[in-house]
Parts: structure tokens; C-alpha cells; sequence
């Protein structure tokens, strides 16, 4: 896998994102620490086992539409143990 390539495809219809996260090689490489410049809400479809993380927090499993909103700057990840995951974005 090229370093440059992120482990999913998208998308972006106005403040609407349509995301699929998928397995990669190198997981350790691609699922980190992040912020976002917006505030996002975000409904999740996952397959396998997928895991949320904010900063100073412990981590939650992703279930069926699971929704998670996320603060503009505020540290999080996803952890990555399944094979896709789905998701509606929603920028605010």
C-alpha cells in the first residue's frame, strides 16, 4: 500500500459526507490520533469490529447506526479490528 493513500473512499455532497473505511496493511499507520476543523455528527454502519476513541477517554465499540458527535478540535480515533465501515457525516 502507497503511504500517501488513506483507508477510504468518499463521497462529499455539500455538508454531507458518505464514508467507507476499509482494512488496510498498515493500520497503525492510517488510524490515528486526529482532529477535524468542523463539528461533525456521525452515523456509523460497521462490519466486523469497530471501535471510537475521544482523548482521555476509554474506547466504545461502533454498533448499528451508533452515532457519534464529534467537537471541532477535539482529539479521537477509530480502531480498526473489522473489515468496513460505513458512514454518514454530517458537517455542522
Amino acid at each position: 500500500m502507497e503511504n500517501n493513500k488513506l483507508p477510504y473512499r468518499q463521497v462529499k455532497l455539500g455538508k454531507v459526507i458518505f464514508r467507507l473505511f476499509y482494512k488496510t496493511e498498515n493500520i497503525n499507520l492510517y488510524y490515528k490520533w486526529h482532529t477535524d476543523d468542523e463539528n461533525r455528527v456521525v452515523w456509523c454502519i460497521p462490519i466486523g469490529k469497530w471501535e471510537f476513541q475521544f482523548d482521555n477517554e476509554l474506547p466504545f465499540t461502533i454498533n448499528f447506526l451508533t452515532k457519534i458527535s464529534v467537537t471541532k478540535h477535539k482529539h479521537h480515533r477509530l480502531i480498526n479490528n473489522g473489515k468496513y465501515l460505513f458512514c454518514i457525516i454530517l458537517e455542522n
